[in-house]
């Protein structure tokens, strides 16, 4: 058993994971943080390279981007073709401040060629 540790994952969601999917053949993590509206992929993992922190053992990587949440990467476009690019004043007060388009999203799920639902 080990654990996987986003060496660059935001600290406001550690404790808001409501989902996780591997892809890839285990390469990429998808993550759904319900809480801040968002939902991350992870750079390619190696189950291989794993490192002892704190008496468990972690495979360690990186995020690729956020899609949603004040710590997004990702600009967003909603359906009336509007688009908002992280850290503008348009981005930053979607859904009264809460920098996204949705809300409580439940189990948002990869299809492959980069569609999510």
């Amino acid at each position: 058993i080990f654990k996987i540790k986003i060496s660059d994952m935001p600290s406001t969601f550690e404790a808001s994971t409501n989902k996780i999917q591997f892809t890839g053949g285990d390469k990429y993590l998808h993550e759904n943080e319900r809480v801040y509206g968002a939902f991350l992929k992870t750079a390619e993992l190696d189950l291989t390279d794993q490192v002892e922190l704190d008496g468990n053992n972690y495979v360690v990587t990186s995020l690729d981007w956020i899609a949603g949440s004040s710590d997004g990467t990702m600009t967003i476009i909603d359906l009336d073709g509007s688009v908002y690019e992280p850290g503008t004043p348009e981005y930053e007060s979607l859904r009264g401040g809460l920098s996204t388009l949705w809300m409580g999203q439940h189990n948002v799920e990869y299809f492959g060629e980069d569609e999510y639902m």
